[in-house]
Protein backbone atom coordinates (compact mmCIF):
# COMPACT_ATOMS: atom_id res chain seq x y z
CA UNK A 1 0.00 0.00 0.00
CA UNK A 2 2.96 2.35 1.00
CA UNK A 3 4.23 2.19 -2.74
CA UNK A 4 3.21 4.76 -5.38
CA UNK A 5 0.30 3.91 -7.61
CA UNK A 6 1.86 4.04 -10.81
CA UNK A 7 4.80 1.13 -9.77
CA UNK A 8 1.57 -0.69 -8.02
CA UNK A 9 0.12 -1.02 -11.41
CA UNK A 10 3.22 -1.99 -13.02
CA UNK A 11 4.01 -4.37 -10.14
CA UNK A 12 0.66 -5.59 -10.98
CA UNK A 13 1.46 -5.83 -14.57
CA UNK A 14 4.62 -8.01 -14.18
CA UNK A 15 3.08 -10.32 -11.69
CA UNK A 16 0.00 -11.19 -13.72
CA UNK A 17 2.72 -11.80 -16.80
CA UNK A 18 5.04 -13.65 -14.76
CA UNK A 19 1.88 -15.64 -13.54
CA UNK A 20 0.58 -16.30 -16.49
CA UNK A 21 3.66 -17.95 -18.18
CA UNK A 22 3.96 -19.88 -15.38
CA UNK A 23 1.17 -21.54 -15.98
CA UNK A 24 1.69 -21.77 -19.54
CA UNK A 25 4.83 -23.27 -18.70
CA UNK A 26 3.26 -26.11 -16.37
CA UNK A 27 0.71 -26.57 -19.02
CA UNK A 28 3.13 -26.95 -21.98
CA UNK A 29 6.34 -27.83 -20.97
CA UNK A 30 7.93 -28.62 -24.04
CA UNK A 31 7.12 -25.19 -25.65
CA UNK A 32 7.90 -23.73 -22.52
CA UNK A 33 11.53 -25.42 -22.95
CA UNK A 34 11.78 -24.61 -26.56
CA UNK A 35 10.91 -20.81 -26.12
CA UNK A 36 13.48 -20.92 -23.28
CA UNK A 37 16.77 -22.39 -25.50
CA UNK A 38 15.23 -20.52 -28.56
CA UNK A 39 16.48 -17.23 -25.89
CA UNK A 40 19.07 -18.58 -24.52
CA UNK A 41 21.31 -19.88 -26.88
CA UNK A 42 21.75 -17.02 -28.77
CA UNK A 43 22.63 -15.21 -25.78
CA UNK A 44 25.04 -17.69 -24.91
CA UNK A 45 26.74 -17.52 -28.53
CA UNK A 46 26.72 -13.79 -28.27
CA UNK A 47 28.24 -13.83 -24.58
CA UNK A 48 31.08 -16.60 -25.90
CA UNK A 49 31.46 -14.69 -29.23
CA UNK A 50 32.09 -11.40 -26.98
CA UNK A 51 34.47 -12.69 -24.57
CA UNK A 52 36.55 -15.31 -26.34
CA UNK A 53 35.71 -14.78 -30.13
CA UNK A 54 38.21 -12.78 -33.06
CA UNK A 55 41.32 -14.06 -31.46
CA UNK A 56 43.10 -17.33 -30.93
CA UNK A 57 42.45 -18.31 -27.48
CA UNK A 58 44.01 -18.09 -23.97
CA UNK A 59 46.94 -19.70 -22.62
CA UNK A 60 47.83 -19.91 -18.70
CA UNK A 61 50.80 -18.27 -17.25
CA UNK A 62 52.67 -22.08 -17.14
CA UNK A 63 51.84 -22.80 -20.33
CA UNK A 64 53.48 -19.49 -21.87
CA UNK A 65 56.44 -19.89 -19.76
CA UNK A 66 57.19 -22.92 -20.76
CA UNK A 67 56.39 -21.84 -24.89
CA UNK A 68 58.99 -19.00 -24.02
CA UNK A 69 62.09 -21.44 -22.60
CA UNK A 70 61.49 -23.71 -26.03
CA UNK A 71 64.38 -22.59 -28.14
CA UNK A 72 63.33 -23.50 -31.27
CA UNK A 73 59.35 -22.33 -30.34
CA UNK A 74 57.84 -19.30 -32.44
CA UNK A 75 56.41 -17.29 -29.43
CA UNK A 76 56.36 -13.91 -28.37
CA UNK A 77 54.99 -12.34 -25.47
CA UNK A 78 53.51 -8.67 -25.51
CA UNK A 79 53.78 -6.77 -22.13
CA UNK A 80 50.81 -3.88 -23.08
CA UNK A 81 51.15 -2.65 -19.62
CA UNK A 82 51.69 1.07 -18.19
CA UNK A 83 55.48 1.81 -17.56
CA UNK A 84 53.96 2.58 -13.91
CA UNK A 85 52.44 -0.80 -13.97
CA UNK A 86 55.63 -2.25 -14.62
CA UNK A 87 57.13 -0.44 -12.03
CA UNK A 88 54.84 -1.25 -9.24
CA UNK A 89 54.15 -4.87 -9.57
CA UNK A 90 57.44 -6.02 -11.75
CA UNK A 91 57.70 -7.93 -14.94
CA UNK A 92 58.10 -11.86 -15.89
CA UNK A 93 62.22 -12.90 -14.92
CA UNK A 94 63.10 -14.58 -18.24
CA UNK A 95 66.77 -16.36 -18.83
CA UNK A 96 68.39 -17.66 -22.31
CA UNK A 97 66.74 -17.53 -25.60
CA UNK A 98 63.31 -16.63 -23.50
CA UNK A 99 64.98 -12.75 -23.26
CA UNK A 100 64.43 -12.13 -27.39
CA UNK A 101 60.86 -13.33 -26.90
CA UNK A 102 59.35 -10.62 -24.82
CA UNK A 103 58.51 -6.84 -25.50
CA UNK A 104 56.83 -4.06 -23.37
CA UNK A 105 54.99 -1.77 -25.26
CA UNK A 106 52.31 0.18 -23.01
CA UNK A 107 49.10 0.84 -25.65
CA UNK A 108 49.38 4.29 -26.84
CA UNK A 109 45.69 6.61 -27.22
CA UNK A 110 46.04 9.82 -29.78
CA UNK A 111 47.91 8.28 -32.42
CA UNK A 112 45.10 8.78 -34.82
CA UNK A 113 45.07 12.63 -35.90
CA UNK A 114 42.15 14.83 -34.44
CA UNK A 115 40.81 15.99 -37.97
CA UNK A 116 40.61 12.40 -38.91
CA UNK A 117 39.40 11.08 -35.92
CA UNK A 118 36.00 13.27 -36.18
CA UNK A 119 35.70 11.85 -39.46
CA UNK A 120 36.22 8.11 -38.93
CA UNK A 121 32.88 6.28 -37.76
CA UNK A 122 35.19 4.60 -35.03
CA UNK A 123 37.86 6.59 -33.88
CA UNK A 124 38.82 4.27 -30.55
CA UNK A 125 38.74 1.11 -32.77
CA UNK A 126 41.24 2.70 -35.50
CA UNK A 127 43.72 3.88 -32.82
CA UNK A 128 43.63 0.17 -31.66
CA UNK A 129 44.42 -0.81 -35.24
CA UNK A 130 47.29 1.72 -35.20
CA UNK A 131 48.42 0.27 -31.94
CA UNK A 132 48.56 -3.53 -32.84
CA UNK A 133 50.27 -2.33 -36.36
CA UNK A 134 53.13 -1.10 -34.47
CA UNK A 135 53.42 -4.71 -32.59
CA UNK A 136 53.19 -6.63 -35.63
CA UNK A 137 55.94 -4.52 -37.19
CA UNK A 138 58.63 -5.67 -34.39
CA UNK A 139 60.99 -7.85 -35.98
CA UNK A 140 59.88 -11.19 -33.99
CA UNK A 141 55.97 -11.01 -35.21
CA UNK A 142 57.18 -10.51 -38.87
CA UNK A 143 56.00 -14.19 -39.40
CA UNK A 144 52.38 -15.41 -39.45
CA UNK A 145 53.36 -18.57 -38.28
CA UNK A 146 54.53 -17.10 -34.37
CA UNK A 147 52.04 -17.16 -31.87
CA UNK A 148 51.59 -13.91 -30.18
CA UNK A 149 50.40 -13.66 -26.54
CA UNK A 150 48.92 -10.46 -25.21
CA UNK A 151 49.44 -10.08 -21.44
CA UNK A 152 47.43 -7.03 -19.73
CA UNK A 153 46.98 -6.73 -16.01
CA UNK A 154 44.54 -9.10 -15.30
CA UNK A 155 43.39 -10.89 -18.94
CA UNK A 156 40.74 -8.52 -19.89
CA UNK A 157 39.13 -6.59 -22.36
CA UNK A 158 42.07 -4.69 -23.44
CA UNK A 159 44.16 -7.49 -24.24
CA UNK A 160 40.95 -9.16 -25.86
CA UNK A 161 40.62 -6.01 -28.04
CA UNK A 162 44.37 -5.93 -28.58
CA UNK A 163 44.35 -9.84 -30.06
CA UNK A 164 41.61 -9.21 -32.07
CA UNK A 165 43.04 -6.15 -33.51
CA UNK A 166 46.33 -8.88 -34.61
CA UNK A 167 43.93 -10.72 -36.17
CA UNK A 168 42.34 -8.31 -38.06
CA UNK A 169 45.95 -7.23 -39.75
CA UNK A 170 45.76 -11.21 -40.50
CA UNK A 171 47.75 -12.56 -37.34
CA UNK A 172 45.83 -15.31 -36.93
CA UNK A 173 48.03 -16.85 -33.87
CA UNK A 174 47.08 -14.30 -31.57
CA UNK A 175 46.32 -15.34 -28.00
CA UNK A 176 45.75 -13.41 -24.55
CA UNK A 177 47.34 -14.42 -21.55
CA UNK A 178 44.76 -16.30 -19.20
CA UNK A 179 44.35 -14.00 -15.62
CA UNK A 180 47.43 -11.55 -17.59
CA UNK A 181 50.33 -10.66 -15.19
CA UNK A 182 48.17 -11.36 -11.80
CA UNK A 183 47.87 -15.03 -12.90
CA UNK A 184 51.66 -15.01 -13.63
CA UNK A 185 52.49 -14.31 -9.81
CA UNK A 186 50.58 -16.63 -8.55
CA UNK A 187 51.41 -19.32 -10.13
CA UNK A 188 54.68 -18.46 -8.66
CA UNK A 189 56.32 -17.95 -11.62
CA UNK A 190 59.84 -15.75 -11.00
CA UNK A 191 59.56 -11.82 -11.57
CA UNK A 192 61.64 -8.97 -11.66
CA UNK A 193 61.06 -5.90 -9.32
CA UNK A 194 61.79 -2.59 -9.51
CA UNK A 195 62.70 -2.36 -13.33
CA UNK A 196 60.46 -1.58 -16.47
CA UNK A 197 62.95 -2.59 -19.30
CA UNK A 198 63.45 -6.43 -20.87
CA UNK A 199 67.12 -7.38 -20.86
CA UNK A 200 68.44 -8.90 -23.90
CA UNK A 201 72.10 -7.79 -24.07
CA UNK A 202 74.85 -9.75 -24.49
CA UNK A 203 75.64 -9.46 -20.69
CA UNK A 204 72.47 -10.50 -19.24
CA UNK A 205 72.97 -13.85 -21.72
CA UNK A 206 75.79 -14.80 -20.57
CA UNK A 207 75.27 -14.40 -16.67
CA UNK A 208 72.22 -16.79 -17.48
CA UNK A 209 74.79 -18.88 -18.55
CA UNK A 210 76.85 -19.27 -15.94
CA UNK A 211 74.39 -19.27 -13.57
CA UNK A 212 72.97 -22.38 -15.66
CA UNK A 213 76.31 -23.71 -15.18
CA UNK A 214 76.87 -23.17 -11.67
CA UNK A 215 73.58 -24.85 -11.43
CA UNK A 216 74.37 -28.23 -12.79
CA UNK A 217 77.83 -27.94 -11.29
CA UNK A 218 76.46 -28.15 -8.20
CA UNK A 219 74.01 -30.71 -9.04
CA UNK A 220 76.79 -33.03 -10.00
CA UNK A 221 78.28 -32.12 -6.82
CA UNK A 222 75.82 -33.21 -4.63
CA UNK A 223 75.55 -36.30 -6.66
CA UNK A 224 78.59 -37.13 -6.27
CA UNK A 225 78.72 -36.09 -2.56
CA UNK A 226 76.04 -39.89 -2.37
CA UNK A 227 78.56 -42.72 -1.26
CA UNK A 228 76.77 -44.99 -3.69
CA UNK A 229 77.27 -43.44 -6.41
CA UNK A 230 80.77 -41.04 -5.65
CA UNK A 231 82.85 -43.90 -4.57
CA UNK A 232 82.14 -46.27 -7.66
CA UNK A 233 82.72 -43.07 -10.14
CA UNK A 234 85.98 -42.57 -7.75
CA UNK A 235 87.40 -45.87 -8.26
CA UNK A 236 86.49 -45.42 -11.86
CA UNK A 237 88.42 -42.68 -12.09
CA UNK A 238 91.56 -44.60 -10.04
CA UNK A 239 91.61 -47.37 -12.46
CA UNK A 240 90.93 -45.87 -15.31
CA UNK A 241 94.22 -43.15 -14.61
CA UNK A 242 96.38 -46.29 -13.62
CA UNK A 243 95.57 -47.40 -16.70
CA UNK A 244 96.70 -44.75 -19.47
CA UNK A 245 99.95 -44.47 -17.32
CA UNK A 246 100.26 -47.89 -17.74
CA UNK A 247 99.30 -48.47 -20.75
CA UNK A 248 101.96 -50.92 -22.31
CA UNK A 249 100.86 -53.42 -19.28
CA UNK A 250 96.73 -52.45 -19.61
CA UNK A 251 97.29 -53.20 -23.48
CA UNK A 252 98.37 -56.80 -22.55
CA UNK A 253 95.76 -57.72 -19.78
CA UNK A 254 93.00 -56.62 -22.41
CA UNK A 255 94.58 -58.59 -24.99
CA UNK A 256 94.56 -61.92 -22.68
CA UNK A 257 90.89 -61.09 -21.77
CA UNK A 258 90.27 -60.71 -25.08
CA UNK A 259 91.20 -64.28 -25.51
CA UNK A 260 89.86 -65.42 -22.65
CA UNK A 261 86.32 -63.99 -23.32
CA UNK A 262 86.31 -65.61 -26.65
CA UNK A 263 87.52 -69.04 -25.61
CA UNK A 264 84.60 -68.58 -22.81
CA UNK A 265 81.93 -67.24 -25.42
CA UNK A 266 82.80 -70.39 -27.60
CA UNK A 267 82.81 -73.13 -24.80
CA UNK A 268 79.39 -71.66 -23.62
CA UNK A 269 78.21 -72.15 -27.31
CA UNK A 270 78.19 -76.14 -27.19
CA UNK A 271 75.70 -77.83 -26.15
CA UNK A 272 77.17 -80.87 -24.62
CA UNK A 273 81.28 -82.23 -24.38
CA UNK A 274 80.09 -84.49 -27.33
CA UNK A 275 79.76 -81.51 -29.40
CA UNK A 276 82.72 -79.84 -28.42
CA UNK A 277 85.02 -83.21 -29.18
CA UNK A 278 83.85 -83.39 -32.31
CA UNK A 279 84.17 -79.82 -33.12
CA UNK A 280 87.97 -80.14 -31.72
CA UNK A 281 88.67 -83.79 -33.99
CA UNK A 282 87.00 -81.75 -37.29
CA UNK A 283 89.32 -78.99 -36.97
CA UNK A 284 92.56 -81.15 -36.53
CA UNK A 285 91.58 -83.28 -39.47
CA UNK A 286 90.75 -79.90 -41.82
CA UNK A 287 94.26 -78.60 -40.26
CA UNK A 288 95.96 -81.88 -41.43
CA UNK A 289 94.64 -82.03 -44.69
CA UNK A 290 95.93 -78.02 -45.12
CA UNK A 291 99.54 -79.36 -44.11
CA UNK A 292 99.45 -82.77 -46.11
CA UNK A 293 98.71 -80.65 -49.32
CA UNK A 294 100.30 -77.61 -48.76
CA UNK A 295 103.10 -77.04 -52.03
CA UNK A 296 105.53 -74.67 -51.57
CA UNK A 297 105.51 -72.25 -54.92
CA UNK A 298 107.68 -72.71 -58.04
CA UNK A 299 111.02 -70.59 -57.19
CA UNK A 300 110.71 -67.60 -60.01
CA UNK A 301 112.88 -67.86 -63.08
CA UNK A 302 116.10 -65.16 -63.06
CA UNK A 303 116.28 -62.83 -66.03
CA UNK A 304 118.25 -63.89 -68.60
CA UNK A 305 122.09 -61.86 -68.72
CA UNK A 306 122.30 -60.07 -72.30
CA UNK A 307 126.01 -61.07 -74.43
CA UNK A 308 128.35 -58.49 -74.73
CA UNK A 309 129.57 -56.97 -78.25
CA UNK A 310 132.74 -58.36 -79.61
CA UNK A 311 136.21 -57.13 -78.39
CA UNK A 312 138.90 -56.77 -80.85
CA UNK A 313 141.56 -59.59 -82.17
CA UNK A 314 143.77 -60.16 -79.16
CA UNK A 315 141.08 -60.02 -77.35
CA UNK A 316 141.08 -58.18 -73.80
CA UNK A 317 144.38 -57.94 -73.10
CA UNK A 318 145.10 -56.43 -76.06
CA UNK A 319 143.69 -53.39 -75.08
CA UNK A 320 146.07 -52.98 -72.28
CA UNK A 321 148.97 -54.00 -73.79
CA UNK A 322 148.37 -51.96 -76.73
CA UNK A 323 147.73 -48.65 -73.87
CA UNK A 324 150.79 -49.61 -72.40
CA UNK A 325 153.05 -49.69 -75.03
CA UNK A 326 151.63 -46.23 -76.30
CA UNK A 327 152.47 -44.83 -73.36
CA UNK A 328 155.99 -46.05 -72.87
CA UNK A 329 156.84 -45.11 -75.96
CA UNK A 330 155.46 -41.56 -75.67
CA UNK A 331 157.55 -41.60 -72.58
CA UNK A 332 160.70 -42.29 -74.04
CA UNK A 333 160.09 -39.67 -76.44
CA UNK A 334 160.09 -37.07 -74.20
CA UNK A 335 163.36 -38.28 -72.29
CA UNK A 336 165.32 -37.86 -75.49
CA UNK A 337 163.68 -34.40 -76.33
CA UNK A 338 164.65 -33.36 -72.54
CA UNK A 339 168.44 -34.43 -73.16
CA UNK A 340 168.95 -32.57 -76.60
CA UNK A 341 167.69 -29.61 -74.99
CA UNK A 342 169.90 -29.73 -72.51
CA UNK A 343 172.87 -30.74 -74.73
Amino acid sequence: DSLPTPVKDAALAVGDAVAAAAHAAADHPQAAAVVTAAVAVPTAVKYYKGRYGGYAGELGPVKVAELLSYPDEQVFLVDIRSESTREEEGIPELKLSARFKVAAYPMQAGLVPKRIAREAVNADELNLLINAAYISGLPQCQSNLTKIVIMDNSGGDKARDVARALVTLGYGLSYIMQGGFKAWVEAELPVLEETTEYDASTGAVISDNIEVVAEKASEVAETLAQPQIGLPILGGTILGGYAVYNYHTSLQYIGVLSILLTVTRKLLSYDSPGALIEDVLSTASNVSKAVTTFKLPAAPKLPTVPKLPGLPRGGAAAVPAAAGFGGAAAMDGGREDAVADAE
